[in-house]
């Protein structure tokens, strides 16, 4: 990830392609159960190249696009849409703060109705509490006494 944020403006049109189609390849390999470290750490990466990547136009449209009705990408999907907003914030990330506002509007201003319809699918998705990544917490019983 730390090579995403620093070594990007290195890289020319072609390689930033490239390293995109692998992130997603990734993506897509790591969204599994026993995998969410590694998951983490590949959305953390895509999440800064998308800030950085101004060619790459409708990200967040694109992602939910591709992966919004594939179950087995809904753990990569949600995680990516986590970490995005945390990333653009990422003061190590060096982009002009006009063009970085303007990216931001792009990514997740335009997005937002996107990404909550999303969500709401989602929730009433026929076993969606049964995937692995809904799991909630159980409690254990308080100790009497």
């Amino acid at each position: 990830m730390r090579q995403v944020i620093y070594d990007i403006g290195e890289l020319d049109e072609a390689s930033l392609q490239g390293l995109r189609t692998s992130l997603l390849t990734a993506l897509r390999r790591f969204s599994v159960p026993g995998f969410r470290p590694i998951l983490i750490q590949v959305c953390l990466a895509l999440a800064d190249l998308a800030v950085q990547m101004m060619s790459w136009t409708n990200v967040v449209h694109g992602l939910i696009a591709d992966y919004g009705q594939d179950v087995a990408m809904v753990p990569a999907l949600l995680e990516f849409l986590r970490v995005l907003p945390e990333e653009a914030g990422n003061p190590k990330i060096v982009v002009a703060s006009d063009e970085m506002e303007r990216r931001l509007g792009d990514m997740m201003g335009s997005s937002a109705q996107e990404v909550l319809g999303l969500l709401a699918m989602y929730i009433v998705a026929p076993g969606a509490l049964a995937w692995p990544f809904f799991e909630l917490p159980t409690r254990s019983a308080a100790p009497a006494g």
